[in-house]
């Protein structure tokens, strides 16, 4: 889970978010973020498919305010007995 907040004190809404490739999945669980209060994002990745090659995620973010759209970057590290 990601917690997003919005530093300006506005309230935006999350609209879409996406991930880079077909392993990746992302759901908005609350979308209205403040400076007190986050929006919620969870971020799933399936690795059985993921290859040593590729370690990382971006997640573009949709939103309503000021630079939409916005990327997170997850970086992924799978155990060694996985690389095989």
């Amino acid at each position: 889970m990601v917690r997003v907040y919005n530093l300006a004190g506005d309230s935006i809404r999350l609209t879409n978010i996406k991930g880079s490739c077909g392993c990746a999945n992302a759901s908005v669980q609350r979308p209205v973020m403040h400076d007190s209060t986050p929006a919620r994002i969870y971020l799933a990745v399936n690795t059985k498919h993921f290859t040593d090659s590729l370690n990382y995620i971006d997640y573009t973010i949709d939103h309503t305010g000021a630079g939409s759209p916005a990327t997170y970057r997850v970086v992924v590290r799978l155990p060694k007995e996985q690389h095989k």
